[in-house]
């Protein structure tokens, strides 16, 4: 009885979510979508994460050649902050990220 009930009711709704009137979706525009990702995701977080990854760079410098408890304070600070910015292009797996194998640099954290 229960199952006749469930069927029923899954059978009603999906003949009452059809619809008959015949409504045109508009065409969808793949490349400008594409581009609107490029334009106001993609550019943004990967200047981000580049800038980080050069501050990076610079406060490992800067703690070896003076390795002291703030510069390596800093060295760690600038390696999260690049983590971070890293976890955000990641998701979109693009250019030399998908095959640099940079995500092995931020695991260990």
């Amino acid at each position: 009885m229960i199952k006749k009930t469930i069927i029923i009711t899954i059978t009603s709704l999906l003949f009452l979510s059809c619809n008959n009137d015949s409504e045109t979706v508009s065409s969808f525009d793949i490349q400008k979508l594409r581009s609107d990702i490029i334009t106001n995701t993609e550019t943004s977080i990967t200047n981000n994460f580049i800038k980080s990854i050069d501050d990076l760079n610079n406060s490992i410098q800067i703690f070896t050649t003076n390795p002291n408890e703030s510069n390596l304070l800093l060295a760690k600070n600038t390696w999260k902050t690049a983590a971070k910015n890293y976890s955000l292009i990641q998701v979109l797996n693009i250019g030399e990220i998908k095959t640099s194998y940079i995500q092995t640099s931020f695991l260990a954290g």
